[in-house]
């Protein structure tokens, strides 16, 4: 089972970062957006990749970009966006999700594949497969936006302009997977910008 493809949501102000833009934001020498394509790279993802950016955020090699329309709709606005340039896809792909500001994340999506691939040959005569997986934090955060899914299963939710992810997520039957080293650490403070260069 493979990724044939991944939204990456790439706005955000960074107002806790001194209002920078937040793919551009430089950890380490590299910007977190091109931190988040090596990694997709690290994991051998060959699928389409868009990334949901401004016009002044620049774009690694072979993204495509979109954006909400009028933006600043929030992510549940930018993956509707992004569906929209996917719309060759079969329902029965599965899809990844990201954010430039948890750059480490891709690394879980070997293991969600591998998952979503088990859960999904269930018994002879089972019921339906669940629809993706979710990395879950050690408190048991749904970390949503780091998931995989069936792009069907995305098409069908409920799009409104600045609805939370969580709610329009939860309808969707999902299994969870654990993320005890912290993969999907998002950068959001200086310190947090320090914690990501020292797992460089």
């Amino acid at each position: 089972m493979e990724l044939a493809a991944v939204i990456v949501q790439a706005g955000g102000t960074g107002a806790r970062l001194g209002g920078a833009s937040k793919p551009d934001v430089v950890v380490g020498g590299r910007r977190l957006l091109d931190i988040f394509f090596a990694e997709l790279a690290g994991v051998g993802f060959l699928g389409r990749a868009v990334v949901v950016g401004p016009e002044g955020v620049a774009m690694p090699a072979g993204a495509i970009r979109t954006l909400e329309d009028p933006p600043h709709g929030g992510p549940l606005a930018g993956i509707a966006a992004g569906l929209e340039r996917l719309a060759g896809l079969s329902d029965d792909a599965v899809v990844g999700l990201g954010t430039c500001d948890a750059p480490l994340a891709p690394r879980l999506y070997p293991q969600l594949l591998a998952r979503l691939e088990l859960v999904g040959a269930g018994p002879a005569g089972g019921s339906v497969p669940p629809c993706g997986v979710v990395p879950a934090a050690d408190q048991g955060w749904l970390q949503y936006l780091h998931g995989i899914y069936r792009i069907g299963a995305l098409r069908a939710l409920p799009f409104e302009r600045d609805k939370s992810i969580r709610s329009a997520f939860a309808g969707l039957d999902v299994v969870t997977n654990a993320d005890p080293l912290n993969w999907c650490i998002d950068v959001d403070t200086p310190q947090d910008l320090a914690a990501l260069e020292a797992r460089l």
